[in-house]
C-alpha cells in the first residue's frame, strides 16, 4: 500500500482520517484474495462436482464412483460397476447409508429388494459386467461416512454434505 499519500495541510476543518483509508484498502485487498481463493476451490470442485469432489475407490475388481461434497437437497448418483456373479449383482446399503440418503431411483431397476440385517439388499440381474447408478438425495447436512457392499466387497463412502 502507498505510505507516501500526499497530506495536504489545509485551514479547512474537514475530517480526511486517511489512515481509515489505507485501512479499507489493505482490507479490499485482502477480500479479493480470499474470494479468488474461493472462486479456484470451487472451480476444483470443492463444493461439488469438480476435481476434488470426485472419489473412485476400485476394490476387487469393483468400482464405485461418487460425489464427496453437495448440497442437502441436491440429488447426486453413487454409480457402481461390477462384475455379476451367477448372473446377479448385489448392492446392500448400510443402515447408516439409509439414515444419511434417501433413494431417488435405481438405474436399472432391481429385481430384488429386501432387508438384511439392517441393511437394505437389492438384487440386479447381469451377464457379464454392469453398471449401476443409484440417484441419491442427502438427509443430513455435515460429515457422514456410510457403508456399501457390492458382491461381498465393502466400501466406505465419505461425504461431506453442505447445508
Amino acid at each position: 500500500m502507498p505510505k507516501d499519500i500526499e497530506r495536504i495541510r489545509h485551514s479547512l476543518e474537514i475530517e480526511e482520517h486517511l489512515n481509515l483509508h489505507i485501512t479499507g484498502w489493505v482490507v479490499q485487498r485482502i477480500g479479493w484474495g480470499a474470494m479468488l481463493v474461493f472462486i479456484v476451490l470451487g472451480s476444483l470442485g470443492l463444493f461439488g462436482d469438480g476435481f476434488l469432489s470426485r472419489q473412485q475407490i476400485i476394490r476387487e475388481g469393483v468400482v464405485v464412483h461418487y460425489e464427496r461434497f453437495f448440497r442437502i437437497q441436491a440429488e447426486t448418483e453413487i454409480r457402481v460397476h461390477a462384475t455379476a456373479e451367477a448372473n446377479l449383482i448385489e448392492v446392500k446399503l448400510s443402515p447408516a447409508f439409509t439414515e444419511n440418503y434417501r433413494i431417488v431411483r435405481t438405474i436399472p431397476e432391481p429385481n430384488d429388494r429386501r432387508l438384511e440385517n439392517g441393511s437394505l439388499a437389492f438384487g440386479f440381474p447381469a451377464t457379464g459386467s454392469a453398471d449401476i447408478v443409484f440417484v441419491v438425495e442427502p438427509a443430513t447436512v455435515g460429515s457422514n461416512v456410510s457403508g456399501v457392499i457390492v458382491n461381498d466387497v465393502r466400501f466406505e463412502l465419505s461425504a461431506f454434505i453442505y447445508p
